[in-house]
């Protein structure tokens, strides 16, 4: 382990903390080592009591996670020194993110879908896209173009660290009636780089050009089963002890039309067990939630909650702040929803900072009428006097098809960039007045916004 610090003449040295587990067997030596280029100067390290320069080694194991040295050194410093267990089994199965019925879509080249467990998907072409009620996830050509994609789980970069060297074995249940597919381990090599969420660039017939980073370590081959049933198939790989990142997921073997996958599971899972622990400091929690909020709206106090979306601009309800420390707040001064049984359940979002922000929208749509309706969901900015104005081209487009039921429908709206102190809401219209509603009579918001800034 190693750290390095940059600083200028005259300027005082901070303090330097490193921080890591390693795993150490019978007897090994553990130690300090300082390089420098001050050549004219002399650095000194101060001990522990009058200079604070200290080796802290504590030995952690299944069942305890602290001891004399690591709590003096917490008290000494005012520090908090922080441990996450981890058991690596189950690594990641895609029947959880099949829970919601979500009605069939069609998205545009590179739109794709990334959830916050890892599973995400990578288009290249447009696709219809729809989760049934059986819990099939259904990724199907559009009848005018080519499918080609890449869906799967990626893992993080602490889980990668563990999981270096480690067998997993990647089960495969589903329907191919038109096509073939690979199942594929891809693995990210860009030390101190986030993996991109993009896998797929282009293809050249059966050769497929990965995203700068990502390289193809390993596959298996599914071939086109025509009877259209689901169908069981298991492969074994190895996570590259070179990978910084991986990702495990299935692409087609060529790009065609027809072309119609139905995905009823695809589970990862460890061939050996084991736990781990993962250190983790309280700048890497303040990283996760200071760049994003979310806002969710549920039936509150209602058995039921509904909004009806007519053929002109209403508001969304903002909802609540449920997690998140995003410098976005809410006014409920303006923009309000009229005749709602909740009071000031509209309104806009206000920028504490200029920043750029993309919105990911899920929403229980559904649409009591015999004919089917068409759903705009649009970003708006407000003046200071409440008169909004529709960002262009920052539209998600929904078909609420007749006489269903709520049925979940998600999306990302294109970035937007504001100024600090600017406002701005999420505004819902329809083809047809009464033309649609959000709806919820469980304890799942009948919307959630997921706010992330740059």
């Amino acid at each position: 382990m190693a750290t390095t610090v940059s600083v200028k003449a005259g300027e005082k040295i901070k303090d330097i903390v490193l921080q890591g587990i390693v795993m150490a067997k019978e007897m090994q030596d553990i130690g300090i080592a300082v390089r420098h280029n001050a050549k004219n100067d002399v650095l000194q390290l101060g001990g522990r009591v009058r200079g604070g320069t200290c080796l802290v080694a504590q030995a952690i194991t299944p069942n305890n996670h602290t001891g004399i040295a690591l709590q003096t050194y917490e008290r000494d410093f005012n520090k908090t020194v922080l441990f996450e267990k981890k058991y690596f089994r189950e690594l990641a199965a895609l029947k959880y993110w099949l829970n919601t019925p979500q009605q069939e879509t069609t998205i545009t080249a590179g739109e794709g879908i990334e959830e916050s467990s890892g599973w995400g998907l990578n288009n290249i072409t447009p696709l219809k896209v729809a989760i049934t009620p059986e819990r099939v996830f259904s990724l199907a050509s559009t009848g005018t173009d080519l499918a080609d994609y890449f869906v799967g789980w990626t893992a993080n970069t602490l889980d990668t660290q563990a999981l270096l060297g480690k067998s997993v074995t990647v089960s495969y249940f589903g329907s191919n009636i038109d096509s073939a597919y690979n199942v594929v381990l891809l693995k990210w090599t860009k030390k101190g780089t986030p993996a991109a969420s993009q896998k797929m660039v282009s293809r050249n017939n059966d050769t497929i050009v990965w995203t700068d980073g990502w390289e193809l370590a390993d596959s298996y081959f599914i071939a086109e089963n025509p009877s259209g049933d689901f169908q069981n198939s298991v492969t074994t790989f190895t996570v590259p002890d070179d990978a910084y990142q991986f990702a495990i997921g299935i692409v087609p073997v060529m790009a065609q039309a027809p072309s119609t996958l139905r995905l009823k599971n695809l589970f990862i899972t460890v061939n050996k067990p084991f736990f781990t622990f993962e250190m983790l400091s309280n700048d890497t929690y303040k990283a996760r939630i200071t760049n994003q909020a979310t806002f969710a709206q549920d039936r509150e106090t209602f058995d039921v909650l509904r909004y009806t979306i007519n053929d002109s601009f209403s508001s969304m309800p903002t909802g609540k702040l449920v997690s998140g420390t995003a410098a976005i707040t809410v006014d409920n001064t303006k923009n309000n929803i009229p005749g709602s049984v909740i009071a000031k359940d509209g309104g806009v979002y206000v920028l504490g900072a200029d920043m750029k922000v993309t919105i990911n929208v899920k929403a229980l749509l559904a649409n009591e009428k015999n004919t089917d309706s068409i759903v705009d969901f649009s970003v708006f900015t407000f003046d200071k006097d409440g008169k909004g104005q529709e960002i262009p081209n920052c539209t998600l487009r929904f078909k609420a098809l007749a006489n269903t039921q709520p049925t979940l429908v998600s999306g990302t709206f294109p970035a937007f960039s504001g100024a600090k102190d600017s406002t701005f809401a999420i505004m819902m219209k329809s083809d047809k007045t009464d033309g649609a509603y959000l709806q919820t009579v469980s304890a799942q918001p009948l919307l959630s916004l997921k706010m992330v800034t740059a």
